[in-house]
């Protein structure tokens, strides 16, 4: 329950500072933001079978207090039992089952996904080709990302794509593993991510993705998408939060409620593919959890090929969790190289809208080579695509990273400091930040350095009033 330090909205709160929003800037029930909770990556899937219980608890309570389960298209909220068909177990589609299953052909688009990147800005992102992999003993070629420069043609009427940019990256990363990880190299399908802006909040946008071949001649486009930027005051805002998705039967389901629910963003809150649960040789389902660095880079594709239905036509924020961190230790001495090499690739923020970095993280440069779970440099190590902010109808989002440097010497620090002390209130009256770790938990793995990071950041966040904090992970 809020307390007087995070009050609810509305005339009752305590006086604040003048920085921040006036009593009257939320004048209607539509300014509150409705929030979709999902999450149903492994730790989340083993509550299932708790799931009877804690519905029965909830409804002890009384209506009021019941846990929000579900929103309908048509905004009605009800509160009910856990889908039945969600298994308290976890499996992991195999690679190649129904809707991770590559189906597009030698060019042709698929992976489909929108980035919020501002107001007015939304990044569109997708991978061409099929992914090359081989021992690492006689390792494919990798494309040329010069091969296929991508495009987007888009409009406001469905067919009538009148306006065309290719402003952009076109972008291939690889990673190879020795036989303690599968002895498998993978070179990544061209990504590409162009880069809409100017765009009008609340207006429908009709669009499709495709390509100029570096002989001049036009790749395949993709099927006709559409999304709209959310909308600004009186407009409700509806915002969908997921966690830990990971790609098993259960994800599934969860993205068809979600999609099914109409958010207008989606936050994502870390822990996407999973795909360094597996050697980089395994094409099954089942998690190994290898004992050296590893991953099987194709989840990364397959998650691409899950979320497209939802992710193609909603803006989301993405943020990267332990679990895209994928350590890859590189020749010739072997230390840590670098970090969220994936993530950062398919998935980059907007830590400087001016620039759609991809680049990942130079991991020898901030982590401890013989303890890769310790900062070094801190003061001085710029990270790449690992915190940002972003605005929002009524609300303004702070994305923050506990698995890059974090205490009061470190960018990441100084930084949320001084973006949390501008924020216009008035403009803006929620404060929302998105982090993939839980502030609070007793996750054995996770809690001494999630204590050490709230330590640095509540006092912040209780001096700039910050209104809800969003985690996944646990």
């Amino acid at each position: 329950e809020p307390g007087p330090h995070l009050p609810r909205p509305g005339c009752s709160q305590p006086a604040r500072p003048p920085s921040h929003r006036p009593c009257d800037a939320m004048d209607a029930p539509r300014a509150l933001l409705l929030i979709l909770a999902l999450a149903v990556g492994p730790v989340a899937a083993a509550a299932a079978a708790a799931a009877q219980t804690v519905d029965q608890e909830w409804t002890s309570l009384g209506a009021a207090r019941q846990l929000l389960d579900t929103v309908s298209p048509n905004s009605t909220q009800f509160s009910g039992h856990l889908d039945g068909s969600v298994s308290p177990s976890a499996t992991d589609f195999p690679l190649d089952s129904g809707p991770l299953a590559r189906t597009a052909t030698g060019w042709e688009p698929e992976g489909v996904h929108l980035t919020l990147w501002g107001p007015d800005a939304v990044l569109v992102s997708w991978q061409t080709g099929e992914a090359r992999t081989g021992p690492t003993s006689d390792p494919p070629a990798p494309y040329d990302a010069a091969e296929v420069e991508g495009l987007v043609r888009y409009g406001t009427a469905p067919g009538q794509l009148s306006k065309t940019t290719s402003d952009g990256r076109d972008i291939v990363y690889s990673y190879a593993y020795g036989e303690a990880a599968g002895s498998m190299t993978y070179h990544s399908p061209i990504l590409h991510h162009v880069l809409l802006t100017g765009l009008q909040p609340g207006q429908q946008y009709w669009y499709r993705v495709g390509g100029r071949l570096a002989n001049g001649s036009a790749a395949p486009d993709g099927r006709e998408w559409s999304f709209r930027l959310p909308a600004g005051p009186p407009a409700e805002l509806r915002i969908g939060v997921l966690g830990d998705p990971g790609q098993t039967y259960n994800t599934s389901q969860t993205l068809l409620h979600l999609t099914d629910s109409k958010p207008d963003v989606v936050f994502i809150l870390g822990n996407l593919s999973y795909a360094d649960l597996y050697y980089s040789n395994q094409t099954d389902g089942n998690w190994s959890y290898p004992a050296v660095p590893a991953s099987q880079q194709l989840r990364w594709d397959a998650w691409a090929r899950l979320t497209e239905p939802l992710l193609a036509t909603v803006p989301a924020v993405f943020v990267p969790g332990n679990h895209e961190l994928e350590f890859l230790r590189m020749p010739p001495e072997y230390s840590w190289k670098a970090t969220f090499t994936a993530f950062n690739a398919r998935y980059p923020g907007p830590q400087d809208p001016a620039e759609i970095n991809t680049r990942p993280n130079n991991a020898s440069q901030y982590l401890n080579a013989s303890n890769p779970r310790q900062f070094v440099n801190a003061l001085k190590y710029r990270p790449q695509n690992g915190y940002w902010s972003v605005p929002l109808p009524w609300a303004t989002v702070l994305v923050l990273n506990s698995y890059l440097p974090y205490g009061p010497t470190s960018r990441q620090y100084r930084w949320a400091a001084q973006r949390l002390a501008t924020v216009n209130r008035t403009a803006t009256p929620w404060l929302l930040v998105l982090m993939p770790g839980a502030p609070r938990t007793t996750f054995v793995p996770s809690f001494q350095a999630l204590e050490e990071f709230m330590s640095f950041y509540e006092p912040l966040f209780y001096e700039f009033q910050v209104d809800m904090v969003l985690s996944g992970h646990v």
